[in-house]
């Protein structure tokens, strides 16, 4: 089943390939900061956003909806993107030193929950990082 809706004042920003991943590794560590999230977790975060920003922008015609909010415990990141991933079981595997990408595993090893839902139109990708 498809994550709850993000809250209506989630700050939300457009992925495009001119965007780039440094503009989204900034706008979630601003978050991050106000929200009063450690730097350990706060390094967290900003590798997770990257290498999901990376692949909107590789594997889904490199536009995309990032979403982060705050709730009394986490901090909660979504990116929306019109790309498909098959594999349900996608980085909760190591992957092989062959392989190519190896973005989503990372994403497993820093946060403390990833939510992967595939719709018709594209996937979306919840991670949740505790503040401490």
């Amino acid at each position: 089943s498809p994550p709850p809706v993000a809250p209506p004042d989630a700050d939300l920003m457009v992925i495009r390939r001119d965007t780039g991943t440094r503009a989204a590794r900034r706008f979630v560590h601003d978050h991050a900061i106000s929200a009063g999230m450690s730097e350990a977790r706060i390094d967290d975060l900003r590798m997770a956003t990257h290498e999901l920003v990376v692949n909107t922008m590789l594997h889904s015609g490199g536009q995309g909806l990032l979403s982060i909010w705050t709730t009394e415990t986490q901090i909660i990141c979504q990116i929306q993107d019109g790309g498909r991933i098959e594999d349900h079981l996608v980085g909760r595997r190591p992957p092989t030193p062959s392989e190519v990408g190896h973005g989503l595993y990372v994403v497993h090893q820093v946060c403390d929950l990833v939510r992967i839902h595939r719709r018709s139109g594209g996937t979306t990708v919840r991670i949740h990082i505790d503040l401490t």
